[in-house]
């Protein structure tokens, strides 16, 4: 059985084709795990524009967040409506503690390799160094670029350069609370709910 869910925090316009489909919040694998993961997901909906996607796959929330919106093109500087909704994600982040976060930055393929590839590794730090500036610890955080190299879209059309153009987040629980789910539950998914932080 599929237990991956995805979420549109509104409908995406025409100019971004995806294959997420809105889902029910709470379809996660339930568990200790699957609960916290779930009221994460709750919060950041509110947070995402239209051109970002949320998905949960195998106990991970998969956050796009759209380059376009977040920098000045062609760089790795935020524009301020990019700090403010990284601000209000880093909030999320701060009330669930026990979890880890992978940041990738990817590009389209205009350019040279060596130029994309060192424009998303900059963009991942930029996200990271404002999560970081905005409380969330530095050692939940990875960070790297890969480019042009995983491209979701065509790059042959300005919409599908679009929707390369972005970065990503892997929120995915910590050892600590697989350790605490595994004491509850046996560590399959079973017992235990999590309570949204206050």
């Amino acid at each position: 059985m599929d237990t991956s869910a995805s979420y549109e925090a509104r409908s995406a316009p025409s100019s971004y084709s995806t294959t997420a489909v809105g889902a029910v919040v709470g379809l996660l694998g339930g568990g200790l795990i699957g609960n916290y993961l779930d009221n994460q997901a709750k919060e950041m909906q509110g947070i995402l524009a239209e051109q970002d996607r949320l998905r949960q796959e195998q106990e991970k929330l998969n956050v796009t967040l759209a380059s376009d919106v977040l920098f000045t093109s062609g760089s790795a500087s935020l524009y301020p409506g990019g700090r403010d909704k990284l601000r209000q994600f880093a909030g999320v982040l701060n009330r669930y503690p026990k979890a880890t976060i992978q940041i990738t930055g990817n590009t389209d393929s205009r350019g040279s390799e060596q130029s994309n590839d060192e424009l998303s590794r900059r963009r991942a730090q930029a996200v990271a160094d404002e999560l970081i500036a905005d409380g969330v610890r530095a050692n939940r955080i990875t960070r790297r670029g890969v480019g042009a190299s995983v491209p979701i879209a065509t790059n042959d059309t300005p919409e599908g350069r679009a929707q390369n153009r972005r970065v990503e987040i892997v929120v995915a629980p910590d050892a600590s609370l697989r350790a605490e789910q595994g004491g509850i539950g046996g560590g399959s998914g079973g017992g235990g709910r999590y309570e949204e932080p206050r």
